[in-house]
């Protein structure tokens, strides 16, 4: 079996931004966890605030949900939280939030 190439920055680099920006807007379709995630990144080109703003929007909905999550649905919810917990470290830590 054919060795699968491995994936790298420079790799990555090599294909273009246009090529990249194709391939994450295919996943953030396909992928909820990763959209949020992409939505994240651009805000925080924004600024803090834009990042503030991203989270408490989540928390509110959140907040306003009233159904049950079913068993077949947890792990993913736990996926979101685990992601909106992610944006929250990473970008405190990258911007310097107290």
């Amino acid at each position: 079996m054919a060795r699968k190439p491995a994936l790298t920055t420079d790799k990555l680099k090599d294909l273009g931004a246009e090529k990249l920006a194709q391939l994450v807007l295919d996943e953030a379709e396909r992928n909820a966890g990763f959209r949020r995630q992409v939505k994240a990144a651009l805000a925080g080109k924004s600024g803090p605030e834009a990042i503030a703003k991203l989270v408490d929007r989540r928390l509110s909905g959140l907040a306003r949900a009233r159904s049950f999550i079913e068993w077949d649905k947890a792990r993913a919810f736990a996926d979101d939280l685990r992601s909106l917990t992610d944006t929250l470290v990473i970008r405190r830590r990258a911007t310097g939030w107290t």
